[in-house]
């Protein structure tokens, strides 16, 4: 703000949208003679602070918005101290919000905070995140998954595929018209997926409706023919 005067009109609202060089208030001068003023917003944003109303005075220097540009917008993850040697700049990280449990935003950690807080032993880690959509507000919770390390496994099954029993752990596989038991050794796994290391052979088709059912007919001596 340049120009000492009063405002005489107000064009915007808290929340509001705005492009680049849109008029958000108009200034009256207190020198008679002198036009009045536009006051144009410098930037696309959003208007979070608005301290303008109709017959306020101002002067050079007076706050009378704030724009904030949201389409690119931060996370910021707490780690724990006894974690914090396993992440790095660049890792993949997949971040739902509690608001929008339906997306996973995808990104990558992008700065990891030099100082650890004494009361909650963590490390804040920055995570770059794009709002272009529109959907984040600042301050919204969120669950973030980094993945450490990248593997390439030649076969990943589903976890409801697996069955442990009496200490071991085996998928039923179909067989042409029936299923087989087949012992597993498991590697890394997720919520969803699990690796197997030794066991299976890429192109098995294991059970998971069902599993119980047929685990109870192979208990039983009995068997169940699979369906196409």
């Amino acid at each position: 703000m340049k120009t000492s005067g009063q405002i005489d009109a107000v064009y915007v609202r808290i929340g509001d949208e705005v492009k680049a060089g849109q008029p958000l208030a108009r200034v009256e001068p207190r020198l008679v003679g002198n036009k009045s003023v536009l006051i144009n917003a410098p930037m696309k944003g959003v208007i979070d602070f608005r301290n303008a109303i109709v017959g306020m005075s101002v002067d050079p220097g007076t706050k009378i918005f704030h724009i904030a540009d949201r389409s690119h917008m931060t996370m910021l993850a707490h780690v724990y101290e006894e974690d914090i040697g396993k992440i790095a700049a660049g890792q993949a990280a997949d971040i739902e919000f509690l608001a929008w449990p339906e997306k996973i935003y995808k990104s990558k950690v992008g700065v990891i905070e030099p100082d650890l807080d004494d009361a909650s032993r963590t490390v804040l880690v920055r995570i770059p995140v794009d709002n272009s959509d529109g959907k984040l507000l600042p301050h919204m919770f969120a669950r973030v998954g980094i993945s450490l390390k990248e593997r390439n496994a030649d076969v990943v099954i589903p976890n409801d595929s697996i069955i442990e029993a009496n200490g071991e752990r085996f998928v039923f596989v179909k067989n042409g018209d029936m299923f087989s038991r087949v012992d597993i050794v498991t590697g890394a796994s997720d919520d969803s997926y699990t690796e197997v290391t030794d066991g299976l052979v890429p192109g098995d088709e294991v059970v998971t409706q069902g599993k119980r059912q047929v685990y109870t007919m192979w208990l039983t001596g009995g068997h169940m023919e699979a369906e196409e």
